[in-house]
């Protein structure tokens, strides 16, 4: 098991935030750890993913000195050394969630929401497809919703199911269809009015599963 936390400390008058990659064996004992920092930066890390049995890809956040922050993507071996690490710029921008998924060619897609100036409620949605070796395919953002919980790629691999908290100021939780170059197709609301920090998995070829919140 591979943990990525935040470490926190202020050095004089400078708040200093980096990262600490904890891998733990079957019983929660630590077996090694790492610290990483962004020189010069704070920077965080929100999703882990595994894509082979000896690497993993980390995704976060790196905040610039103008306070806006860029997507930082961080590859490293399951001995927790660095393979490769990008950072990418897609405007002044505060980044909040972000989910990532491998699809079906071997992609990387990362998903979240994004706000205008640090700790307001976010107010974009943006879509990143990457490569195996971190390069930028596509991107793409838009300016509705406030809230980004999880995507599916669809079984047939024609595009992406994403599920949005306030997509266009709508109610409750929202699935928001794509096509492969992230155009929206539809959307639609989840069923029962589920919202909130939703998680997702296919089922079949045909239906998934889908948990949250539900308003009393």
């Amino acid at each position: 098991l591979i943990l990525a936390t935040i470490k926190q400390r202020v050095d004089s008058t400078l708040f200093i935030q980096k990262v600490e990659i904890i891998k733990l064996n079957s019983s929660g004992k630590i077996i090694k750890f790492r610290e990483i920092e962004y020189p010069g930066k704070n920077c965080a890390f929100q999703n882990i993913l595994q894509v082979n049995p000896n690497e993993f890809i980390l995704c976060g956040y790196v905040t610039d000195s103008n306070n806006a922050s860029r997507l930082w993507l961080y590859k490293m071996d399951s001995s927790l050394n660095e393979i490769q690490s990008k950072v990418f710029s897609f405007g002044s921008y505060y980044y909040g969630i972000i989910t990532i998924m491998i699809n079906h060619e071997g992609q990387l897609i990362c998903f979240g929401d994004l706000s205008d100036s640090n700790y307001e409620i976010p107010s974009h949605v943006f879509i990143g497809k990457f490569t195996n070796n971190l390069d930028s395919i596509r991107t793409k953002i838009w300016g509705f919703g406030f809230g980004t919980f999880d995507i599916l790629e669809k079984n047939d691999f024609s595009g992406y199911l994403c599920f949005i908290t306030g997509y266009h100021r709508l109610s409750g939780q929202n699935i928001v269809e794509l096509d492969t170059s992230f155009n929206i197709i539809k959307s639609d609301t989840v069923p029962l009015n589920v919202y909130n920090f939703c998680n997702t998995k296919w089922i079949d070829n045909k239906s998934f599963f889908i948990t949250g919140e539900k308003p009393v």
